[in-house]
């Protein structure tokens, strides 16, 4: 009988957390695909040695780092192509759990017989409730899409959106603590940034975005690290922000609304930290700056 729904998961180094969402999971799927970017710690351990009962399947393989979305497609990829493969797959992220009725939605996806291939789910964060097409039927047309917070597109309808929610359960987003979310953003989202900046080269728009995210990642993990003390390491995050924020304000085929946000910070925050301006550079970008409050992006 084909196995009803696999667990799609991403990780590096993340031996303190991994164990509790594998072990939630396990209580709805009938299987695990877990695809690692690069750990060091025992992560593929834990991994390799979980068995919640006999007949669970646990597929560990490996991916080098580019983003997110490719990380994700790839677990979809290594799922549809073992042969326990089941009927349909939901992600996660190794900071979720799963609550709720589990057997009646186990129940609802063996029944269901529409032409929906994306499912929503309900997922709950500290920001809120709303649901969330995480579970794709598989090998469907459905992909991830996105540097960083991606989400499932359809392939020859971008247009397309989720519409029949799976009753009973919900995923739980826990807060991640600082120590994790500061090194997640290091080792995962700053490569994907600066991957995608070059991608994006030859379209200003996204370029801009890119830049701007990479900005604000910088700015964050630099706030992280002076918090706790490491003057180095917030300086050279707090100045490589300055730079990507500056990149975009004085990138002329930036939309201007990019350029705002972009040039806000980099006058406001240069000056305090001691960075000097050349008259001449304020002159040029301060028209551009239209506003007093911090228009930034958050992430």
């Amino acid at each position: 009988m084909q196995p009803l729904l696999a667990l799609c998961l991403i990780a590096k180094n993340e031996e303190a957390a991994i164990l509790c969402t594998l072990e939630s999971f396990a209580a709805a799927c009938d299987l695990a695909v877990v695809v690692d970017t690069g750990s060091t710690d025992r992560t593929r351990e834990i991994v390799r040695g979980f068995a919640p009962r006999d007949g669970f399947a646990v597929c560990l393989t490996s991916s080098k780092w580019v983003d997110y979305a490719t990380a994700r497609n790839a677990a979809l990829d290594e799922h549809a192509l073992i042969a326990t493969r089941a009927k349909w797959t939901i992600s996660a992220s190794v900071d979720e759990v799963v609550g709720g009725d589990i057997q009646s939605a186990r129940a609802f996806l063996a029944e269901y017989d529409g032409p929906e291939e994306a499912l929503l789910v309900e997922v709950r964060t500290a920001e809120g409730t709303f649901p969330f097409p995480r579970a794709l039927r598989t090998g469907s047309a459905w992909r991830f899409e996105g540097e960083v917070h991606e989400q499932p597109i359809y392939a020859t309808d971008r247009e397309k959106q989720a519409s029949v929610q799976i009753p009973g359960i919900w995923i739980e987003h826990s807060a991640t603590d600082r120590e994790r979310r500061a090194r997640r953003l290091r080792d995962l989202d700053l490569p994907a940034l600066t991957h995608a900046v070059h991608t994006w080269r030859d379209n200003p728009a996204e370029r801009s975005r890119m830049a701007i995210l990479l900005a604000s990642t910088h700015e964050y993990i630099a706030a992280e690290a002076s918090a706790g003390g490491d003057v180095h390491e917030s300086s050279a995050h707090q100045f490589a922000a300055l730079g990507w924020f500056a990149v975009v304000a004085h990138d002329d085929a930036a939309p201007a609304e990019a350029r705002q946000r972009a040039t806000w910070k980099y006058l406001n925050v240069a000056e305090p930290i001691g960075v000097y301006l050349p008259h001449e550079t304020v002159a040029r970008l301060r028209p551009v700056c239209e506003t007093t409050s911090d228009p930034a992006p958050h992430f």
